[in-house]
C-alpha cells in the first residue's frame, strides 16, 4: 500500500499524528490487533480521518471481518477526499463486497475502478494497487488468463511494497495455470524486491517465501531450496501467517527427509506441530512425520500419532472449511487407508459431503490439486477395500494431476501403488526417474536404486558374503560354504561394514531390509568361482 505522505496528487500536503505512523508500522508488521487499539486511541485531527480511517478499513479487510470494513468504508462516503483516497477507498469497498459473496457485480466494479484510476491525475502506486484487487478477485474466480494479464499490465506502475505483493499474486497466479517454472520465477523477483523495499510489509515477504517452499518441495527444485533455505530464518511470522510457518516447516521437512536427513525431519516437523494455528495444520505435521517414521519402520510410533489426529478431527466443526481443511483431511485418508479401512472410509465420506461447500478469497477450492488429493484418497481407500478396478482408475487421474503440476513426490508416491497393482512399466520409469534425482531418499531405497548404488562398491566374492549374512550364517559357516579361510571372510565383512557406512552385522542387517537389498541366492556350491556370484538373486525382507 502506497504511504499517505508519499501519495502525490492530494489536495493538500496531509500532516499524520505520530500514532497513525506507529500504526502504519504495526500494519506492516502483521500486528493487527496493534493497529486497531492505537488508532482507537488516536485523536485524529479532520484533515487526516480519511487516511486514518482507510487504514482502518485495510486492517478489517485483512482480518477478513468483511462486514466491519464495509461499514468504515461507507462512513466516508460524505467525506472529502483526494483523487487517490476515493480510488483507494472504491477498491477496498469493492474488494470487502466481493468476499461478502456479491462477486460478479464486484469484479465489474473493480474493473472500472481500474480504468477510472487510470483516467484520473492518480498516483501511479494507487493505480497499481487498484490492479492488484482487481487481479486477485480475477484469480480467486479462476479468471486466470485475465488475472495474468491485468497484474502484468500494472506492473510497470507498482513501487515498493506494491510491486513486491504484485509479483507475489503473479506467483500464485502461474501456479493455479499450473506453469511453475514462471511462478517460482515471479517469487524468486518478489524476495529480491522485497529486500529492497524502504518499508516490508512481513505479510508478503511469507507469501513469497511459502510460495517457494511448496515449489521446491513439491517439484524438487533445488536453486528454489537454496532460496528457501536462505530466506526462511529471516522470516518474521505474523499471528496471522502462523499456516504459512507450518507449511514452510513441513516443506523443510520433506526436503530433509528425501536428503535422508531424518532427525533434522523430524525436528522441522515438530516445529511445524508446535507453531500450528489450528488443528487442521497441526494435523499435516503429524502425518507428515507419521509417514516418515513409517518409511523407516517405526510403525507404532507412527499408529500412534495417526491415531491423534483422529482424535482431533473429532472436535472439528465441519460445516465451515475451505479448501486447505478438506485437504487436511483427504491427507489423513490417504495415510491410514490401509492400515484402517474402516475409519478411512469414513472419513472419505465425510470429505465427500463437504467437497462442494465454497471457499473464500485466497483458496484453491476449483485448483485440480484438491481433486487430486481426494482421487489418491479415495483410490487407496477402494484398494483397501477390495475395488481394485475403481481404485486403480481413481490413482491414475490422480497421478495424471501430479505429474501435469510437476509435483513429483506426490506422483511417485501413487506411482509406487500403481506400480505394485499393475506393473505398468510407466510408472516403474517415472519412479527410477525420480529415485535418481534424490538418490538418498526413501524413494530411491523403495525402488532399488539405493540397494544398486551400496551393491555396486562391492566385489562378487563380498556379495556372497553378504549372502551368507543375510541369511544368518555364522564366519565359520560361510567360510565353509565357500571354501575360504575364516581370516578372508572376516576381512570380507569387515569391508562390507565399511561400504554400507554401519558398524555391525545387526545394522548391516537393518540396513539391508530397510534398502530391501538384493543378493545372490544360496546354493552355490563349494569353493565356486567368485564371478558365478551374477546368478539368480532375491530379495531380503
Amino acid at each position: 500500500m502506497p504511504h499517505p505522505r508519499r501519495t502525490a496528487h492530494t489536495t493538500q500536503p496531509v500532516s499524520l499524528p505520530a500514532s497513525y505512523e506507529h500504526a502504519f508500522e504495526a500494519f506492516l508488521a502483521g500486528e493487527n490487533q496493534t493497529v486497531l487499539a492505537i488508532l482507537d486511541r488516536t485523536k485524529t485531527p479532520s484533515r487526516s480521518r480519511v487516511d486514518v480511517e482507510l487504514l482502518r478499513a485495510r486492517t478489517y479487510l485483512r482480518l477478513r471481518d468483511d462486514a466491519t470494513c464495509t461499514i468504515v468504508l461507507e462512513r466516508l462516503k460524505n467525506d472529502r477526499m483526494s483523487a487517490d483516497q476515493s480510488i483507494v477507498r472504491d477498491f477496498l469497498l469493492a474488494t470487502s463486497r466481493f468476499r461478502s459473496g456479491a462477486r460478479s457485480a464486484s469484479l465489474v466494479e473493480l474493473e472500472n475502478i481500474v480504468n477510472d484510476a487510470r483516467s484520473k491525475s492518480v498516483d501511479r502506486a494507487v493505480r497499481a494497487e487498484a490492479a492488484y484487487f482487481h487481479a486477485l478477485a480475477l484469480w480467486s474466480e479462476q479468471q486466470l488468463d485475465d488475472a495474468l494479464v491485468v497484474a502484468e499490465g500494472a506492473l510497470s506502475d507498482a513501487v515498493d511494497v506494491v510491486e513486491a505483493r504484485m509479483l507475489e499474486l503473479l506467483g500464485w497466479i502461474e501456479v493455479s495455470r499450473e506453469q511453475l517454472d514462471a511462478a517460482g520465477n515471479w517469487f524468486v523477483a518478489g524476495i529480491h524486491k522485497f529486500a529492497q523495499c524502504s518499508r516490508r510489509d512481513v505479510g508478503v515477504h511469507a507469501s513469497l517465501v511459502h510460495g517457494i517452499a511448496i515449489l521446491a518441495a513439491e517439484t524438487l527444485n533445488e536453486d528454489l531450496a537454496k532460496v528457501l533455505r536462505a530466506e526462511a530464518p529471516s522470516v518474521i511470522w505474523a499471528l496471522g501467517d502462523r499456516w504459512r510457518q507450518t507449511q514452510v516447516a513441513i516443506c523443510l521437512g520433506r526436503l530433509a527427509e528425501l536428503a535422508g536427513e531424518h532427525d533434522i525431519a523430524c525436528d522441522y516437523f515438530e516445529d511445524a506441530h508446535r507453531t500450528s494455528p489450528d488443528t487442521f495444520y497441526a494435523s499435516f505435521a503429524l502425518i507428515a512425520r507419521a509417514n516418515l517414521l513409517t518409511r523407516i519402520g517405526e510403525t507404532f510410533t507412527a499408529g500412534r500419532l495417526l491415531k491423534d489426529v483422529s482424535r482431533m478431527f473429532e472436535s472439528v466443526a465441519w460445516s465451515d472449511t475451505n479448501a486447505e481443511q478438506r485437504v487436511a483431511l483427504l491427507t489423513y485418508v490417504f495415510a491410514i487407508a490401509e492400515r484402517d479401512p474402516t475409519n478411512a472410509s469414513k472419513a472419505l465420506i465425510k470429505a465427500r459431503s463437504i467437497f462442494q461447500r465454497d471457499d473464500p478469497l485466497m483458496t484453491v477450492a476449483r485448483d485440480n490439486r484438491l481433486a487430486a488429493y481426494f482421487l489418491q484418497a479415495s483410490g487407496a481407500v477402494r484398494i483397501a477395500r477390495g475395488d481394485r478396478e475403481d481404485g486403480v482408475r481413481d490413482l491414475r487421474a490422480a497421478f495424471e494431476i501430479w505429474e501435469r503440476f510437476r509435483y513429483v513426490i506426490r506422483a511417485a508416491i501413487v506411482a509406487f501403488l500403481l506400480w505394485e497393482l499393475t506393473r505398468d512399466e510407466i510408472y516403474r520409469t517415472y519412479i527410477d526417474a525420480v529415485a535418481r534425482t534424490v538418490p538418498n531418499s526413501w524413494i530411491a531405497k523403495r525402488s532399488g536404486l539405493a540397494a544398486s548404488r551400496v551393491l555396486a562398491k562391492l566385489f562378487p566374492a563380498e556379495l556372497r558374503v553378504l549372502e551368507g549374512l543375510c541369511n544368518g550364517k555364522t564366519e565359520n559357516e560361510i567360510a565353509h560354504d565357500l571354501g575360504r579361510s575364516i581370516n578372508t571372510v572376516r576381512n570380507q565383512r569387515s569391508a562390507i561394514l565399511r561400504k554400507f557406512g554401519v558398524r555391525s552385522k545387526a545394522e548391516l542387517l537393518v540396513k539391508c531390509r530397510r534398502l530391501d537389498v538384493p543378493v545372490p541366492s544360496a546354493g552355490a556350491g563349494k569353493g565356486r568361482r567368485a564371478s558365478s556370484s551374477r546368478g539368480r538373486r532375491r530379495h531380503i525382507s
